[in-house]
């Protein structure tokens, strides 16, 4: 996957349960799917997007959560262009997780865009993790963050279009630092 300069690995990654998949089925077929049917391994789905006039085809890598799959979640995880994060604003200990998903990115995936997503806002009255708190956090990490909902839609067309964005400039600064060395046709060589 991935092979066309217009392909950009998505991968999805954060705790059980925190709406990985919820977000991949909002992005990608605008729907909410309630029960919770914990990833094993790895989904794949694509979307066609336009962003600044030009076709970009955004491969999402849907990720199992539990510890158990973390070395196939890595494998899933190499060579991303974009990550998003997620975690539960309800559940406190998916947020506090969130450092050690960062670093399993950055290991993973060096160069890849990561965007934490903050999921269920919706749930605004069972809330753990305030703003004021994710952004700070955020900044610390020098990350970009939303505050959504994969259930309502809230936020989730705004990240997608941001890791767009994120990924093909990383795309284009990629393609202009790689410069290939062209023999000078104007000098002659001797032989013998």
């Amino acid at each position: 996957m991935s092979s066309s300069p217009n392909h950009y690995k998505i991968v999805m990654l954060g705790n059980s349960g925190v709406g990985k998949t919820a977000l991949v089925e909002r992005v990608t077929n605008d729907i909410f799917v309630d029960a919770h049917v914990p990833t094993v391994g790895a989904q794949y789905v694509s979307l066609n997007l336009e962003i600044n006039n030009q076709q970009i085809t955004l491969e999402f890598w849907d990720t199992a959560g539990q510890e158990v799959f973390r070395s196939l979640v890595g494998f899933y995880a190499r060579d991303a262009k974009g990550i998003f994060i997620l975690f539960d604003l309800t559940d406190n200990q998916s947020f506090l997780d969130l450092k050690q998903w960062i670093q399993f990115a950055n290991d993973q995936a060096p160069e890849a865009a990561i965007i934490v997503f903050g999921n269920k806002i919706d749930l605004d009255d069972q809330r753990k993790v305030d703003s004021e708190k994710l952004a700070d956090f955020a900044a610390k990490e020098g990350i970009t963050f939303f505050e959504g909902s994969a259930k309502t839609g809230q936020a989730v067309q705004d990240a997608v279009e941001k890791m767009a964005e994120l990924v093909m400039a990383s795309n284009k600064t990629t393609q202009s630092a790689i410069s290939i060395d062209k023999p000078d046709a104007k000098k002659k060589s001797k032989c013998c």
